[in-house]
Order: C-alpha cells, then structure tokens, then sequence
C-alpha cells in the first residue's frame, strides 16, 4: 500500500514533526489488517486552528489486493469539520 497526500502535511509543531508525518504517509505499509490503524500527532487543535496552516488535505491511497491492483482511493480531509468539536480521547490532540 502506498499513500501520498497534497499539500504536504504541516504542523505548528515544528519542520521535524511536518517531515516525520510526511514519511509515514508517504512510507510504503506492506500489510494492515482490516480496521487497523497507525496513528501520529499531527498537532494541538488550538495551534493548528488559530494558524494560517492549510486545513484541507488530499490523501491518495495505491494497493495491491489479493486479485491484482486496487482502483486508487481518493480521500478529501478537511481539518475545519474538528474545530469546533471536542476530542476528548486525545485531550485536544488531532490524529493523523
């Protein structure tokens, strides 16, 4: 499985956590299981939506299934949809 993901991912949280999100998009995954998920930080909900930061974001999904090439799956995230929510499991953190 391949993902790629325009703009590139960025963060307040500085130029090093922006790169390590974009190489785990961007890292190839061998095999996840169904309902399976890898998760990073990508910000504080606070500092994302009082910067200037893109909110939108389009992920790309290549893979190969057990019959041959899988239909590319185009995913549209808009971070705008969480501003105003409440993300009590991960106390304000925004997964990625």
């Amino acid at each position: 499985m391949y993902a790629s993901v325009s703009p590139p991912l960025q963060t307040t949280l500085g130029a090093e956590r922006a790169a390590t999100l974009n190489r785990a998009v961007s890292r190839p995954i061998a095999t996840l299981p169904p309902k399976r998920r890898i998760p990073f930080v990508m910000d504080m909900g606070h500092q994302l939506f009082s910067s200037e930061l893109p909110k939108n974001y389009e992920f790309r999904v290549e893979a190969d299934g057990p019959f041959g090439r899988v239909d590319p799956l185009i995913y549209t995230v808009d971070l705008e949809a969480l501003r105003d929510s409440a993300l009590e499991e991960d106390g304000g953190v925004i997964p990625c």
